[in-house]
């Protein structure tokens, strides 16, 4: 094509969007918004100083050809959701935020199914518990009483010192059975005998309630403590395993953490509360510099992004932050 600059210019501008490349003698095609090095195909031809052989094909030509692929419900979205037991549930109401329930976190522990264990070693079995966030123990872990382990059945509220507000959005419930020997005066042995955690939020940011029948894990080799707070939440696959069936507050309504526009405007009211009360009492404070970040601070906060996510801070470092 005998075109001038300016012609090609505009013949490439009308034309760009209209074609894709294709790897000749495959059905391999190289997308538009990556660059060329990025693609398998190219680096192979590379490595091997071999010149890649492509060519333009009509999108509406290519996309014409492609199957039908219509997105297919999962069943468990389809299920219609189950009433709440209290007054006024499932009335269509809307949501209310978790910042506005100023009672401690109840859990009640009601039965367990397939515990195993040799009767003649074990005395009684009980479930420890404890609201986590991350590794870090966020209140005092919780123990129900101990019951004989031929039929584990405890009925029992446990109550956490930590108020639903103050619950982070990654908090989990961590629990384990354990059994207890110890007979005649002997010092008593607490022994996990299967552990497992749940999310006290799901994906949508929905704080979970009413009952769950939780599927637990074998204890894996080396885990010192009672619980195991930075293992995977939810059930176990294996429905042979033991079993802690759990029920969490009802509420009337559906509860959800505070979306990031409350965070903020709660962030802000607590700035701006800080700043009085300091201006008001003569002391300077460290919120109004914050737009400022030297040079060696801002090093230094990007080195402690880097770590990895399990790294414990020191306190001069959690002061930093």
């Amino acid at each position: 094509m005998h075109l001038s600059p300016q012609q090609l210019r505009l013949c490439v501008q009308e034309y760009q969007g209209q074609y894709i490349l294709k790897v000749c003698g495959c059905d391999e095609y190289l997308l538009e918004k990556y660059p060329l090095s990025q693609y398998k195909y190219i680096r192979s031809c590379i490595i091997v100083g071999r010149l890649p052989h492509l060519m333009l094909v009509s999108k509406d030509s290519l996309y014409s050809q492609l199957p039908a692929s219509g997105f297919v419900t999962p069943s468990y979205s389809r299920r219609t959701p189950q009433p709440s037991p209290c007054p006024g549930g499932g009335d269509g109401s809307p949501p209310r935020s978790l910042w506005a329930f100023n009672t401690l976190l109840r859990v009640r522990l009601l039965c367990a199914t397939y515990v195993n264990v040799n009767i003649r070693d074990i005395d009684k079995i009980y479930v420890r518990t404890g609201i986590y966030h991350g590794g870090e123990p966020l209140c005092d872990n919780v123990n129900t009483q101990r019951v004989p382990c031929s039929n584990p059945r405890w009925n029992e509220w446990l109550t956490y010192d930590i108020y639903l507000a103050d619950l982070p959005r990654s908090a989990r419930l961590c629990l384990s059975i354990c059994s207890v020997k110890g007979r005649k005066g002997a010092k008593e042995e607490h022994c996990p005998l299967a552990w497992g955690n749940v999310n006290l939020f799901d994906y949508t940011d929905i704080l979970v309630s009413g009952k769950v029948a939780l599927s637990l894990w074998p204890v894996p080799h080396g885990l010192e403590d009672l619980l195991n707070p930075i293992g995977v939440a939810g059930s176990n696959p294996n429905k042979e395993t033991p079993c802690v069936e759990l029920e969490f507050s009802w509420f009337n309504q559906t509860i959800v953490f505070p979306d990031e526009q409350q965070i903020e405007e709660h962030a802000n009211w607590t700035i701006s509360r800080e700043l009085g009360y300091n201006y008001c009492h003569g002391l300077s404070s460290r919120l109004a510099c914050d737009s400022s970040v030297s040079a060696g601070d801002a090093e230094q906060l990007r080195s402690l992004c880097s770590r990895d996510p399990l790294y414990e801070l020191s306190e001069q470092e959690k002061d930093f932050l």
